[in-house]
């Protein structure tokens, strides 16, 4: 059980990091798990905001919401607001409005009246939260079921906000104030109004559960509704000469309106996401435009409030908000990446591009604390497993449940090893605030630029991750749609940038539970109906062979260069990344990694001297090791690129190759020195390459690497590589596949001797 500090400083970094109204405009305080806000906000659906935060984090057992609305600007009349809230009561309940009185005093609104299902009084009490110079909302209106259990029964399953919570009452002095009942306009006396402290909590923490894809029938009206005023908001722009287009996704819906795109939640409640009330969907995209803003700022541009009335809806027009949506800019459907892997326009470059994009964003994402739920092992395997769970229940061929099985025992297999790294990733603080659901139809190319959208903004669970996760997402989607090469460039360059080769152990993993819930996605689609569901039911079934497959028996190796500087190992070396879907390290960046860091680019590299001298040496070349039995270990193919010009550092690294029983290669490229001069001044000129090589580094290793060529011993292992000016993109195919060739008859010469250890 977590301690009273420990929820204090995970109930402070959640209103920090994703309420963004934390410390120290709030005050927490926790006594024996019920935790005490206080302090001031701007706005009621700031104070509304911090309680649901709260209110969400593990080991709270209650909340006692104090926190002071202090408005800005000049105070509304309270007339004016009870107006407003009147307005914005009838336009959720028409044919109830009747029963329902509205009653404002200094800014505090109190509903009274009697309504005949609960979720008619939430949705009422939530339709003023919104309002300009509402300071605090109470909810008298009573409870009076109009028919029998046998009619209520259906109701049961409405999301309940505020169960568990409590709501505490501050009370003021009894005052006179202004009253508006619907119909007659009744002025009223008031008494003590106190202001409740509750609100919707509209983010569910894990996905423990298979979605229920059937809808409640209050659930179908919502939907019914909201669809009914997005058709009547259509007509009204396509009357005003804005042509519209409609998508519909899972959980969303988009219109197109000229160069603009609107993107409104749909009205559904599930495991993972709460959009059935209208402040819930508020705050949805409100934390879509924030966490996306992180990735494609120029697509997210604000917040849209759609208002009048049902029967004449507008965009950020007069009268009461009655619905919200995200506003972006459209982009073409071609710019996606689904849509140019369909197409085989996907290039290298773009996916380059996408490694060092999402290098830098997990760098600077926000980290989860130690006390923090998100990423702990347990959790991390009771979502795979629930996964599993859920494919079964809805899977009827046997050969795909026979295969179901098979995976879920090699994920049971590979958890017992994994837990452990689990836990100590989440306490070097890899665990960050990522995208979540990085697939390629949530990623596109606009303008030459990378851009990466449609984050996770409903469920925190699923976007506080391994920051390894959220790479496996991509990684994977890329193999399963048979671009391997590109899979293992965006590996490569991701890793290399950030450094995290940590990971490897890891993806096999992810990439596996990635595949499932593509899987799952897929499966859902196919049961909500009837339009795509053959489509739907070939991508699941897709993605289930990919993760069965990826069971498999990996086939790790070892490759080392060796060469001068300058006779492009390093070219080389990046070429095998997409030929042999390889992990390439290199000597120039893991060294300045290890010393100095990037700043280091430009420093000398005068041998034996700074971080090129002995010690430095060795350093690398130990840490070089360290990753590439890492690499090894998870099942990849490895390529050192060093110059590995002394014997003592190959006959290393041929030894780790044999002790993790792997082929192993050696890759002696030469050049003449002419050609070397050449490339290394062109290297200088050009400024962007990590090596310091020049002239006199050239000079010492001819002069050092003399007595320390290949041995007979060696020859075995070589591949000699004459990579002069002819070594072209037609000899780079016919190197390609000698490696291939080599490794598979290396790799069946392995295999009899791990077999009997």
């Amino acid at each position: 059980m977590l301690t009273d500090a420990e929820v204090k400083q995970n109930v402070e970094h959640e209103l920090s990091f994703v309420a963004r109204i934390g410390p120290p405009s709030i005050v927490v305080s926790v006594n024996h798990g019920v935790v005490a806000l206080s302090g001031r906000v701007h706005c009621f659906p700031d104070k509304m905001r911090a309680g649901r935060c709260a209110a969400g984090m593990a080991g709270v057992a209650g909340v006692l919401n104090n926190i002071e609305v202090a408005l800005l600007g000049e105070k509304r009349p309270d007339a004016d607001l009870a107006r407003a809230a009147v307005a914005a009561v009838k336009a959720q309940f028409p044919s109830s409005a009747d029963a329902i009185a509205v009653l404002a005093q200094h800014g505090m609104l109190r509903l009274e009246g009697t309504l005949c299902w609960n979720y008619q009084r939430k949705r009422a009490e939530e339709a003023v939260y919104a309002l300009c110079g509402v300071r605090g909302v109470e909810n008298r209106i009573a409870l009076a079921p109009a028919g029998p259990c046998s009619e209520i029964r259906w109701k049961r399953r409405l999301p309940s906000h505020v169960n568990g919570d409590i709501h505490a009452l501050r009370r003021n002095p009894a005052a006179q104030g202004n009253a508006v009942r619907f119909g007659d306009n009744v002025a009223r006396q008031t008494g003590v109004l106190p202001l409740v402290a509750q609100g919707p909590m509209h983010m569910p923490q894990s996905e423990q559960q298979w979605p229920d894809s059937r809808q409640s029938h209050v659930e179908e009206y919502e939907v019914l509704r909201q669809t009914r005023l997005l058709r009547r908001l259509a007509h009204r722009l396509d009357s005003e000469g804005a042509p519209v287009q409609v998508i519909v996704t899972d959980i969303s819906r988009i219109m197109l309106v000229g160069d603009l795109a609107y993107k409104f939640k749909t009205a559904l409640h599930r495991d993972v996401l709460d959009y059935s009330t209208l402040s819930a969907r508020r705050y949805a995209c409100e934390e879509e435009l924030r966490l996306n803003r992180r990735l494609a700022p120029e697509l997210y541009l604000g917040l849209a409030s759609i208002t009048g009335t049902r029967a004449c809806p507008a965009i950020d027009g007069e009268g009461p908000v009655i619905e919200y949506a995200v506003r972006m800019r459209r982009f073409e459907q071609s710019a996606l990446w689904q849509a140019r892997l369909n197409a085989g326009q996907l290039g290298v470059d773009e996916v380059s591009a996408l490694a060092l994009l999402l290098a830098d964003f997990h760098a600077g994402a926000a980290r989860a604390t130690r006390q923090s739920p998100w990423g702990n092992g347990a959790l991390i395997v009771a979502r795979t497993h629930e996964d599993v769970a859920g494919i079964a229940a809805v899977l009827d061929d046997t050969r795909q449940r026979a295969m179901l099985d098979e995976i879920a025992a090699w994920l049971t297999w590979q958890e017992q090893a994994l837990v452990p790294l689990f836990t100590r990733r989440k306490a070097d603080g890899w665990v960050r605030e990522c995208h979540g659901d990085l697939h390629c139809s949530n990623i596109l190319t606009l303008a030459g630029q990378v851009r990466v959208f449609d984050g996770i903004e409903f469920n925190t669970a699923l976007r506080w991750i391994d920051v390894a996760q959220d790479l496996a997402f991509a990684w994977m989607d890329l193999q399963c749609q048979g671009r391997r090469g590109l899979a293992a460039r965006l590996l490569n360059d991701y890793l290399e940038r950030c450094g995290d080769y940590g990971s490897l152990a890891l993806l096999p993993y992810y990439r596996v539970q990635r595949a499932l819930v593509r899987c799952k996605v897929f499966l859902l689609r196919s049961r909500a109906g009837s339009r795509g569901r053959s489509a739907a039911l070939l991508q699941a079934q897709r993605y289930l062979a990919f993760a069965h497959a990826c069971i498999a028996p990996a086939s790790p190796a070892l490759l080392i260069s060796c060469g001068l500087a300058g006779s492009g190992k390093s070219w080389l070396c990046n070429a095998l990344v997409e030929g042999l879907e390889a992990v390439r390290m290199r000597s120039d960046v893991e060294r300045k990694r290890l010393f100095a860091g990037p700043a280091a680019t430009g420093t000398t590299a005068s041998p034996a001297q700074g971080m090129y001298d002995q010690a430095g040496n060795a350093a690398t070349y130990r840490r070089l090791a360290q990753l590439a039995q890492q690499g090894l270990a998870a099942g990849f193919v490895m390529v050192v690129d060093a110059t590995f010009l002394e014997r003592r550092r190959r006959l290393a690294f041929r030894a780790l190759a044999r002790r993790s029983q792997v082929p192993f290669l050696l890759l002696h490229v030469d050049a003449p020195l002419p050609v070397l001069a050449s490339r290394l001044a062109s290297r200088a000129r050009a400024g962007t390459d990590p090596s310091d090589a020049d002239m006199a580094v050239l000079a010492g290793q001819i002069e050092r690497c003399a007595g320390q060529g290949l041995r007979p011993d060696e020859a075995a292992d070589v591949i000699e590589i004459a990579n002069g000016p002819e070594f072209d993109a037609a000899a780079l195919a016919l190197l390609l596949e000698q490696l291939r060739q080599a490794l598979l008859r290396r790799a069946a010469a392995c295999e009899p001797h791990r077999n009997t250890t």
